[in-house]
């Protein structure tokens, strides 16, 4: 039977993270599905025509060379492209006009018949003339790395649910990974299907000032953006002003709001934490059994680097070495690799103890005894004992991980303008009357390290 309260700390820490994944599609200005016009493209596909054909004619007319009838040709072509693939006409008449053009390739006698077949397509934009678009905006904004977060929560969620029971699925453990693994395939291509990149110029913005017409739009549940600015809405507090679509936790000194900065920077402080954890889970359990095994000059050499990293003040070297990389790596991943530089000495110094009490215990030596292979004493007795002592050092770690980076970001070191996490939203406070920008990153720090600390501590309590 699960622990409570450990069961507790890994529902809400599995929570923090779903929700980080799925800033996008909670806080977002641009719409979860639409069905939209882009008119204003429309338009202006429509002007490059008519600017490309009044070239055209100019060219013909002052008798230039076959070389610039040639390439004002080309670009009258290319304009009309533009234009057809913004219009709704049916792919008969496209494949019309297309054809036509094709035979007065290259002859300026049939200017006239030229313009006669144009003419519809220089016409006032009309509404239902304009190309309909359907499918997700906000799928069609974001990254790959967002997308990959998306199609990891299947994963997440499972583990959540294992770590709560307090023990992994009993039986088929191999088809268990295979399925997680087919799924988060399946949910990654199929995000990709859905993407079109002309969405992603359907926001709020554009739609308020009529550039696009949307028949059927779902936005949202915060219809906000990360980046997006509205000055006159500075430093606005929670409720402080009757709006449509209210800031909830009011808007940073550029009008940004701050309920939507808060879910998007809790994916990189979060994952800040648990790389760390991984990285420093990953080389203190390799170094720390090696020291454990081989002991004698290998050993004394280890021990002596644990002792001098352990001496060096980590967040000197850690401002020292962002001043220095700043600009050309990911300062994120920068944090994260640093933090787990010096984060795995606990872990290989609690390891490498636990490998020398498992190294003596009588078991181990029978199998020494009747001849076992090192290698297989290694992988089915020794790592296994090794792991739970590693994983709560690690845990404990991606705590003070959370923390670090807070504190780096306050700084202004731990990653880009204008990319936020919960350190560079507290520190844009600029001071204590702004509560609404400093207190809600500065509990979720508090919230994390509590869970992470908590998973920690009850994953050691049955070997105690």
């Amino acid at each position: 039977m699960a622990d409570p309260l450990r069961s507790l700390a890994a529902c809400v820490l599995g929570a923090l993270l779903a929700l980080a994944w799925l800033a996008p599609l909670v806080a977002n200005d641009k719409p979860l599905w639409a069905d939209a016009r882009d008119v204003q493209a429309a338009q202006l596909a429509q002007e490059e025509l008519g600017a490309a054909l009044d070239q055209y004619r100019t060219v013909l007319a002052a008798d230039a060379t076959a070389a610039q009838a040639s390439t004002a040709w080309t670009e009258l072509e290319r304009a009309w492209e533009q234009a057809a693939a913004r219009s709704s006409a049916p792919e008969s008449d496209v494949a019309r006009v297309r054809s036509t053009m094709t035979e007065c390739a290259g002859r300026p006698e049939r200017l006239v018949d030229v313009q006669r077949l144009l003419a519809p397509w220089l016409d006032n934009v009309e509404l239902p003339r304009v190309r309909r678009m359907v499918g997700s905006p906000v799928l069609a904004s974001v990254d790959s790395g967002a997308l990959l977060r998306l199609a990891l929560l299947p994963v997440l969620a499972c583990l959540v649910f294992w770590t709560a029971r307090g023990r992994l699925p009993g039986g088929h453990r191999l088809w268990w990974a295979l399925g997680l693994a087919a799924s988060t395939v399946l949910v990654w291509f199929g995000l990709q299907a859905v993407q079109q990149p002309e969405l992603a110029r359907v926001d709020t913005y554009r739609v308020e000032r009529a550039q696009v017409h949307v028949d059927k739009v779902l936005w949202p549940m915060v219809q906000h953006g990360p980046a997006q600015t509205q000055l006159s809405e500075a430093w606005s507090a929670p409720g402080g002003y009757t709006r449509p679509n209210p800031h909830w936790l009011g808007t940073d000194g550029l009008g940004r709001d701050a309920l939507s900065r808060l879910l998007h920077g809790s994916a990189i402080s979060l994952e800040i934490a648990l790389l760390a954890g991984a990285v420093a889970l990953a080389l203190g359990w390799l170094i720390g059994t090696t020291c454990g095994l081989l002991g004698g000059w290998f050993d004394t050499l280890c021990v002596r680097l644990m002792e001098t990293l352990a001496s060096i003040p980590f967040l000197f070297l850690a401002i020292v070495v962002l001043a220095l990389v700043r600009g050309r790596v990911v300062p994120s991943v920068t944090v994260a690799l640093l933090v787990a530089a010096v984060a795995w000495v606990p872990v290989a110094r609690l390891v490498r103890a636990q490998t020398l009490v498992e190294r003596a215990r009588e078991h181990v030596l029978a199998l020494r005894v009747v001849g076992i292979p090192e290698g297989w004493i290694l992988v089915r007795h020794i790592l296994p004992a090794t792991l739970p002592a590693a994983a709560t050092a690690a845990a404990f770690l991606a705590g003070s991980a959370v923390g670090v980076e807070a504190a780096l970001s306050w700084l202004g070191l731990a990653t880009t303008i204008p990319q936020p996490t919960w350190g560079a939203l507290a520190g844009e406070a600029g001071g204590l009357e702004r509560w609404w920008l400093w207190l809600p990153p500065s509990l979720l720090v508090a919230l994390t390290c509590a869970c992470l600390l908590v998973l920690g501590e009850r994953r050691e309590e049955p070997r105690s």
